[in-house]
């Protein structure tokens, strides 16, 4: 029998998939009242990155702070570490900008669902059918609901539980998909049923539920599962089945065994595309600005966001190609480039078609909508380091649509706006630009995850 790690047993364990945990030998660790618990959801929500002092107070005090917020979420920090029985800073870490939670892999149900995931798909893309529903199986166990369930939403929050959320369903979408591909196709129905009530548009889960009732035997509700994805399909978006379902379609009439019929979405590696615009020939300056978007992609340990600020004419754009040459080592898998031009007139959507059709991704087989391309989009990235670069971009929603969800890739992007809400929520490193390149003209934020809000000074921690 292995002797237990004793050192394993005695560390905490933090969740927040479902309501806020903490849990030692087993047992609930109380981590005091409300305010206390939202500092460390925060935290948990962001692990291994700094989250402003700003952002903490607004969180805590959503209405109004008082004057000594700053001293009181001090209170709160020192308290919850007295509570997590640590000596000294311990997980909870003090940062220049605000503070940081340091977990190992295994003590955060979001670092090991994360890493769950792309495990998963790794095993799926080589063919160990077998194991990735293994993977698949433990990552969606550690799910007992809703993130953060207990406790009162926050602006700030809402953006990386989206992004959750949206990878929890690529998941299932896979984990199901393995069961059928396993032979058990009547264990996957019940699931797809209440996936496909959910998400009605969600294609591929359509092509799922067809291909495992024409698995089980079920020819005739296989078709009816069809004619109603054809339903919703054209009565809410005006299209038709993609190909992938109505090739599925044309094998259950001909009653033909499942191995004949083409998948959904079959794993193809994307092709390796460099579409950053050549690098200017004489490009000189911003030396301490190109260090420290070097630091802030080295330091990564999650998927990076860097935002380059400034007026028109500052030259964001050169440094951001620039700076995607100088550091092509270090994304072997290819770099996308996406150019807003600064307007909202080039809508996310749009570009996400553009970007996906460069990754292999045929017209007909766009996922319909922006949140199902920008799925899309991040599912070809997954596992890949793929740098990213949004130039000009006017809008939030050009930005969140191709932030990378996975470690290894990058978004480096280029606006005149500071974009405050997506910067807290994605953990940004913020770059402003001078117009006269200074030394120190890119602050410390760019270093920090999470910047201050603009028009506000920041807030220092103890």
């Amino acid at each position: 029998m292995t002797e237990p790690n004793h050192q394993f047993l005695f560390r905490f364990r933090y969740h927040i998939l479902g309501q806020l945990e903490v849990r030692r030998f087993g047992q609930v660790v109380e981590v005091g009242g409300d305010k206390a618990k939202r500092l460390l959801a925060t935290l948990l929500l962001q692990p291994r990155h700094t989250v402003s002092t700003d952002v903490l107070v607004d969180v805590l005090w959503p209405a109004a702070p008082p004057r000594s917020a700053v001293a009181n979420l001090r209170t709160y920090v020192s308290s919850l570490r007295a509570r997590l029985g640590v000596s000294g800073d311990g997980p909870l870490q003090t940062r220049p900008s605000g503070y940081r939670i340091d977990l190992d892999d295994d003590a955060s149900d979001l670092i090991r669902f994360e890493q769950l995931v792309g495990e998963a798909r790794r095993q799926h893309g080589s063919g160990d059918t077998v194991r990735a529903s293994a993977l698949l199986d433990e990552a969606n166990r550690l799910w007992r609901g809703d993130p953060l369930a207990d406790l009162s939403p926050a602006p700030e929050w809402e953006i990386t539980i989206s992004r959750l959320k949206a990878l929890r369903l690529e998941a299932e979408e896979l984990r199901l998909g393995t069961l059928i591909s396993l032979g058990r196709p009547t264990q996957a129905i019940p699931d797809l049923r209440a996936l496909v009530s959910e998400h009605p548009l969600r294609e591929q889960l359509w092509f799922e539920l067809v291909r495992a009732l024409h698995g089980a035997g079920r020819r005739a509700e296989a078709l009816q599962a069809y004619v109603d994805a054809r339903t919703v399909l054209v009565d809410e978006l005006g299209i038709d089945p993609g190909p992938a379902l109505r090739g599925l379609q044309r094998t259950v009439l001909a009653d033909a065994d499942l191995d004949s019929e083409p998948r959904g979405e079959a794993y193809v590696p994307p092709p390796r595309v460099f579409q950053t615009p050549a690098d200017t020939a004489d490009f000189v300056g911003r030396k301490a600005e190109t260090a420290e978007i070097a630091t802030a992609l080295e330091i990564a340990t999650g998927p990076t966001f860097v935002l380059l600020t400034g007026p028109a004419g500052v030259g964001k754009s050169a440094l951001a190609v620039h700076a995607a040459h100088r550091f092509r080592g270090r994304f072997p898998d290819g770099q996308i480039y996406v150019d807003c031009r600064g307007t909202d007139e080039r809508g996310a959507t749009d570009l996400l078609a553009e970007a996906l059709g460069a990754l292999g991704v045929p017209a007909g087989a766009l996922a319909p909508g922006l949140a199902g391309r920008a799925a899309q989009f991040r599912s070809l990235l997954a596992d890949r380091a793929v740098l990213v670069i949004v130039d000009n971009a006017a809008t939030a929603d050009q930005i969140a649509a191709f932030l990378p969800a996975t470690t290894g890739s990058a978004a480096l992007v280029s606006s005149r706006h500071h974009h405050p809400p997506l910067c807290r929520a994605f953990g940004a490193s913020r770059c402003p630009l001078s117009k006269i390149p200074t030394p120190t003209s890119c602050s410390r934020n760019c270093l920090a995850s999470t910047a201050s809000t603009p028009n506000r000074p920041p807030r220092k921690p103890s």
